[in-house]
Order: C-alpha cells, then structure tokens, then sequence
C-alpha cells in the first residue's frame, strides 16, 4: 500500500534544519543564588553609601530622624554579610521595644 499523497501536506524530513536555533542564541540562565548574591551585595553597597551620608549630616538633622552617629558606625561595623541598613533598623527596634509584646492592662500573662 502506497500511503495517500496530499499536495498541500510538506514532507517531515529526518533532518535536523540548521536554522532551528535563532539568530540569536541565549545560553542558559545563570544560577539563581548567583543573581541573588550579586543583588544582595548591590543593594548593601547602595545602603552603606546612604549611610555614609548620613554621617556627614547635622546631629540636630540625625536626631529629627531618630538616629545618632553612634548607631550609624554601630551598624557600618557590625554588618558582616548583613545590609547595614537592616542592621540599624534592628537595633533601632531593640532600643525602641518594638516587636517585644507588652502585657495589657487589667490581664496578667496568664490570661
């Protein structure tokens, strides 16, 4: 048996068809957790630049913001691999007392 000839149906050839890549070829994408790092290590380079600004701000200027230049140096020290930023704003909650839970008034904690 002949199989059915079609005029409009092309013939699949076996070959591959050296025009199946684009002309532009992408290689393939980057390891995750590299682009995470070097995000990482951007945004804390931008952080320690603002925070150096700030250093050479007014101390009348730093307390309005609620800072100090002590804190500043403080978070620019001890950051380690840590943003500077998120460094500071952690011992500005620490200091301040938020996230600690306060009893309410009239319950004691064994309510």
């Amino acid at each position: 048996m002949d199989p059915i000839q079609c005029p409009d149906v092309r013939r699949v050839s076996s070959q591959p068809n050296p025009r199946a890549f684009p002309d532009l070829y992408m290689p393939a994408m980057p390891p995750l957790q590299l682009i995470a790092r070097i995000r990482r290590a951007l945004d804390r380079r931008a952080c320690q630049r603002q925070l150096r600004t700030l250093l050479n701000a007014d101390d009348r200027q730093l307390a309005d913001l609620g800072l100090s230049r002590e804190r500043i140096r403080h978070a620019l020290r001890h950051a380690g691999d840590d943003d500077p930023c998120h460094v500071l704003a952690k011992t500005m909650r620490a200091d301040a007392g938020v996230g600690t839970p306060t009893p309410v008034e009239g319950r004691s904690r064994a309510d």
